[in-house]
């Protein structure tokens, strides 16, 4: 590897298991990119870039695999604002609700074939938008994911529904080959389970998140011309080392410096976990990250950026979530085979009970569905 390489991190929206995971990792490596890790619980990917590789490239590589990097400048379109998970988990929820309830209130519109197989055509049109895309292009890199078991498994139930509908819609037989409810709860449920699930990974990036605010947006540099003070306020990535800040009752400190004129009190307690205010005299060492409660003091900048105590935290922890055990190393590998191995297993369940059980079609396709989805 080149020492001219950077290292990059990206947010990735739409990974739901580590298979997920691992599809975007083998995308990368074939790129010739080094030191990949990617992590689905916090959605982000790091990597070295060389020079010779550009950034664009490898966003629209990871996009092409059903996923989608997230970019401060994006635009978002009409489902990426208003078709976030728990959105459509609710939709589904609304049309899956009806659909179950037949097997509890034989109501005739509730057992009417037409009306569920009504009900169940937009829960399958956002399964196949938030499944299907990610499992087709999984497949296409051959490291198939879980939503490729998804796919399957609901497609399959709606298929066998809608022939059964379409073969004996006219007889009393009809209702011995409709599992719309089936289809359409696989989808709801499993996106109940990403919900549950994206919501407990949250909680784990709170910490991150928090530490991230501690730093403020923008700084108050002080500059000297013709001898007179001037202050304005530039942004606190912009500040250099020397930079004199000044820093008033209240503000967040967002460089490590050295007071130089002025006294007051800081508190600490987000990064020493010390409760009390700590007095500062001029020459005290101050740090980015914490809050001045009281007076009012100017710092020279002695370390800005990356090089920040409080940067340096934040990349701690970040490494520390990215750090894989062996536990989660053996999964790693496990999920590798984990998809296909299932596919495998679920068709063989289909000719152990049609062909060597003699169970009927609707049997052995409800058990090799029953497969996929477990």
């Amino acid at each position: 590897m080149s020492n001219s390489a950077a290292k990059v991190t990206l947010q990735i929206d739409g990974m739901d298991c580590s298979s997920c995971a691992l599809t975007i990792t083998k995308k990368l490596q074939k790129k010739g990119l080094e030191n990949v890790t990617v992590n689905f619980a916090t959605g982000e990917a790091q990597f070295s870039l060389p020079q010779d590789q550009k950034i664009g490239t490898i966003i629209t590589d990871i996009n092409s695999l059903g996923y989608r990097v997230v970019e401060e400048n994006i635009k978002e379109n009409f489902w990426n604002k208003y078709g976030t998970l728990a959105n459509k988990l609710i939709f589904c929820t609304v049309f899956t609700i009806p659909l179950m309830l037949h097997m509890l209130i034989p109501h005739p519109i509730l057992m009417n074939p037409e009306f569920q197989l009504l009900l169940t055509i937009p829960v399958m049109i956002v399964g196949i938008i938030h499944f299907g895309k990610s499992a087709y292009k999984s497949v296409l890199t051959l490291a198939p994911n879980m939503d490729v078991l998804i796919a399957i498994g609901s497609s399959s139930a709606f298929i066998y529904s809608l022939a059964g509908y379409v073969l004996y819609k006219n007889t009393h037989l009809v209702h011995n080959y409709l599992f719309f409810e089936t289809a359409a709860s696989i989808i709801t449920l499993v996106l109940l389970g990403n919900y549950i699930e994206h919501k407990s990974v949250k909680k784990t990036t709170t910490a991150i998140k928090d530490l991230t605010d501690l730093k403020p947006l923008k700084s108050k540099k002080v500059t000297v011309v013709n001898g007179l003070e001037n202050i304005s306020e530039i942004k606190t990535e912009d500040i250099r080392i020397n930079d004199v800040i000044l820093i008033n009752t209240g503000d967040k400190i967002p460089v490590d410096g050295i007071i130089t004129e002025g006294t007051g009190f800081a508190d600490e307690s987000s990064l020493t976990g010390e409760s009390l205010p700590v007095q500062k005299l001029i020459n005290s060492t101050v740090t980015s990250g914490t809050i001045l409660i009281d007076g009012s003091v100017k710092i020279k900048a002695l370390a800005v950026g990356e090089n920040t105590t409080l940067a340096k935290i934040i990349d701690l922890v970040k490494n520390a979530q990215h750090a894989k055990p062996s536990i989660q190393k053996l999964g790693d590998k496990i999920s590798n085979i984990f998809v296909p191995a299932v596919l495998v297993i679920a068709l063989a369940t289909f000719f152990l009970n049609y062909f060597i059980l003699d169970k009927s079609v609707q049997i052995s396709v409800m058990n090799s569905i029953a497969v996929l989805v477990i």
